[in-house]
């Protein structure tokens, strides 16, 4: 009889354990693929200064979003480069790398409130890559490398996306960023509303937040 009553405490707390762990993660796969993305970043370039090639890194952060806005949304923040007047910033791909400068407001538009929200996380990031992120606000510009702020051209953020990935060992991504041992990679691209895109290879150069999704 004592080993029955044990077998059924053991079943018992097998069941409390599994609907413990079935718990509906808020926000679901949102508020997960906004956690994933956050980090200090560094995209590297080449920018040319008085017409000598030197190495530059561009500072790119993906921060919560607002505190007071919609939830389970995230931040995108694109820095001044600061460039001499003339410079000319390219990727390792010879792609232009103009200044931009942004602070936008993003999320991710996927099911909320799933008790299987890791699931479709895991999902997702193994058959696509990434996620693709709408921007919801916010304000970019941009113009040359070594364009001072008052010439930079105001960007319109109406139907604009974010998408970001983990870079794949073996990629020509990769490759490139393969000085920057021990470090995340992801590539992130900005397209616009009138078409443009811009890409970046980044590093991840600081974790200013914890960036556990259980």
């Amino acid at each position: 009889m004592k080993r029955t009553q044990h077998a059924l405490w053991i079943t018992a707390f097998i069941c409390v354990a599994s609907a413990a762990t079935a718990q509906p993660i808020p926000g679901g796969v949102s508020s997960l693929a906004v956690v994933w993305s956050r980090g200090e970043y560094r995209a590297p370039m080449i920018c040319e200064i008085d017409g000598r090639p030197t190495r530059a890194l561009r500072r790119v952060a993906l921060l919560p979003g607002p505190p007071r806005g919609p939830r389970f949304t995230g931040k995108l923040m694109l820095f001044d480069l600061e460039a001499p007047p003339g410079t000319r910033c390219y990727g390792e791909t010879g792609d232009d790398q103009p200044n931009l400068i942004g602070n936008i407001r993003f999320l991710f538009d996927g099911r909320t409130g799933s008790d299987t929200a890791n699931h479709d996380f895991d999902e997702i990031l193994r058959r696509k890559g990434g996620f693709e992120f709408k921007v919801i606000g916010g304000s970019l510009r941009t113009g040359s490398a070594g364009a001072s702020k008052d010439d930079l051209e105001k960007v319109a953020l109406d139907g604009s996306v974010l998408w970001l990935e983990e870079v794949k060992r073996g990629s020509d991504a990769y490759r490139r960023l393969a000085e920057f041992t021990g470090r995340a990679k992801r590539r992130l691209v900005v397209t616009v509303a009138d078409g443009r895109s811009w890409s970046f290879d980044l590093v991840e150069w600081a974790q200013p937040l914890p960036r556990s999704r259980r």
